[in-house]
């Protein structure tokens, strides 16, 4: 039995990322590359907070990255079969097409593992979050203008319904914000939390479902992209974006509500600013358009509360309900 050189990222039995074992990995890739050059190394990598990810190493042929996702019993129905969402809506991310890596196999069947698993080409160049760094503030802000126009050329791609790529879809937003909230109050209490504030938020969608489906649009939302699923070019005088990742979270919505722009408002004016230029919208400001931003920031809210919980780090679970209660006191 040949050996293959297996570093995995210490966990204990209860963390949410698991490893795989060498005998796990050999048959993944006996089963993916039967006749090629045989994978000799695989190192798991750090970084994300949700798939297992390793780096896959040949001889003399390019790297590979195999992401794997959790076991089903782990999956929450917020987060469920994520990894068979980002495979379905490769093709209608043609757009940005060019920046994402290439899937080399996909095996959604349980047979080897029973867990779902991709294999994908290796992006070129340098984490996002640890390139940025090198450059000055001016400098960062072309990137943010780049992070705007890819994000602009994503949601330009228009849809029939609204809600989750796989499954389910429906024919108003209202709608769609109802079934997503209902997941993260069922997801709660399954996780012993409290979701009495968003059975409230529950309520003002269904007072003020007209406001919500005012001037909505199904769009192609991306809803994972920020600097840590980013490229940057190695040694470039200034950041150049070359490649994107972790597409498991797409869905048709209203385009205020994607995750980037939820986090863009904690950065500096200058760089929401320089994003904006790159993206070419100004957000609305009409009485609804307020209404749904509120909202929007409660889900972001309900979703770190959840992630919180699943990852162990309750320490910060009390400031999701001071934040959204604050949320609430500006919706009523």
């Amino acid at each position: 039995m040949r050996s293959m050189d297996v570093r995995s990222v210490p966990r204990e039995a209860s963390a949410f990322q698991q490893p795989l074992s060498e005998e796990e990995l050999r048959a993944i890739c006996d089963r993916a590359f039967p006749d090629r050059p045989r994978i000799i190394a695989a190192q798991e990598l750090l970084g994300g907070r949700y798939n297992t990810t390793y780096r896959l190493d040949r001889h003399d042929v390019p790297s590979l990255i195999l992401r794997v996702a959790p076991e089903l019993g782990r999956q929450s129905r917020l987060e469920h079969r994520l990894m068979r969402t980002e495979y379905a809506s490769l093709p209608l991310l043609a757009a940005v097409g060019h920046l994402m890596p290439t899937v080399i196999r996909a095996d959604f069947t349980g047979t080897i593992i029973d867990r779902d698993y991709l294999i994908q080409s290796y992006l070129p160049g340098v984490p996002a979050a640890q390139a940025l760094k090198q450059y000055t503030t001016a400098q960062q802000l072309d990137f943010w203008f780049q992070l705007g126009e890819i994000l602009a050329a994503i949601h330009a791609q228009t849809g029939e319904r609204f809600g989750p790529i796989r499954g389910v879809q429906y024919e108003s937003w209202s709608a769609s914000l109802t079934a997503t909230f209902q997941a993260i109050a069922a997801d709660m209490t399954d996780a012993a939390l409290d979701a009495s504030d968003i059975a409230e938020i529950l309520q003002v969608i269904k007072a003020h479902a007209s406001s919500i489906d005012e001037d909505t649009v199904p769009r192609l939302l991306h809803g994972d992209l920020w600097i840590g699923n980013v490229m940057l070019a190695a040694d470039s005088a200034t950041p150049r974006i070359v490649g994107i990742y972790d597409c498991d979270r797409t869905s048709w919505g209203d385009t205020e509500s994607d995750w980037t722009l939820f986090l863009l408002q904690s950065r500096p004016p200058e760089v929401q600013q320089a994003f904006r230029r790159g993206y070419r919208r100004t957000p609305q400001t009409t009485p609804a358009a307020t209404l749904r931003a509120l909202i929007y920031r409660a889900r972001s809210i309900a979703e770190a509360r959840l992630e919180y919980r699943r990852l162990g780090e309750d320490q910060h679970l009390a400031s999701t309900y001071s934040e959204l209660g604050a949320v609430l006191a500006e919706l009523n």
